[in-house]
């Protein structure tokens, strides 16, 4: 009995990771788009004129596809809170979710600058990992050799959506990117040291990040705890 109902769940997280993938796929595709006109935007503007009207209606369209790349992964969010096994996927998708909305609010209001790039930049290699994340969990096609994947020292029982690897490396990713956009932040300063106009938003965004990261890990050690003990 304990086998069938291990097999069903087993049958149903396989569906999960590969639903998740298609949908974080398409996140992805879109937002190469996007971070890559951003950019084109970006050095054909003229620094210091106001945009063109035709220049504020193409922003407005980008601001609006950056919106759906959220909104994309907002979808994939609620699959994974429904599920709830996994403890640090949901906090990176929650970040591409938030950071995608900010990234469209800075592109409706003309900001094509250094710091929206950064960002964007940011939510790729987010997507990106989660991707390679859930590819690995994915059993091998019939007939392939299994994947050399690291294992800890106690395989524990029960089943979950990721492995205890899986869920340090997205953890990693996000420490990873506060630590980037920190620097990048930090880069900006003049020679007074004070930060830029506007930085009071980046910082509190790296707020945000950081505490997602010290929640996210609280989360893995205790999801960590709780199979161990089953």
């Amino acid at each position: 009995m304990r086998a069938a109902i291990l097999q069903l769940e087993g049958q149903r997280l396989a569906a999960l990771r590969a639903r998740l993938r298609e949908m974080l796929k398409q996140a992805l595709a879109v937002q190469q788009e996007v971070s890559a006109e951003t950019e084109l935007t970006d050095e054909l503007r003229v620094r210091g004129a106001a945009l063109t009207r035709a220049q504020q209606l193409e922003l407005a369209a980008l601001a609006a596809r950056q919106a759906a790349v959220g909104q994309g992964a907002g979808e994939a969010l609620a699959l994974l809170r429904e599920d709830g096994s996994s403890a640090a996927l949901p906090a990176l998708v929650e970040g591409v979710v938030d950071d995608a909305a900010a990234c469209a609010d800075l592109l409706g209001g003309g900001d094509t600058g250094a710091a929206v790039r950064a960002w964007q930049r940011e939510i790729e290699a987010a997507l990106k990992v989660a991707l390679e994340v859930l590819a690995a969990e994915q059993p091998p096609a019939s007939g392939e050799p299994p994947r050399p994947r690291e294992q800890p020292e106690r395989e524990p029982e029960g089943m979950a959506l990721l492995d205890v690897a899986g869920e340090l490396r997205l953890t990693r990713t996000m420490q990873a990117s506060v630590k980037r956009l920190t620097g990048d932040l930090e880069a900006t300063r003049d020679a007074t040291g004070r930060l830029p106009d506007g930085a009071k938003r980046s910082l509190e965004r790296l707020a945000e990040g950081q505490r997602r990261v010290t929640a996210a890990l609280a989360a893995v050690d205790e999801a960590l705890t709780m199979r161990e003990e089953q």
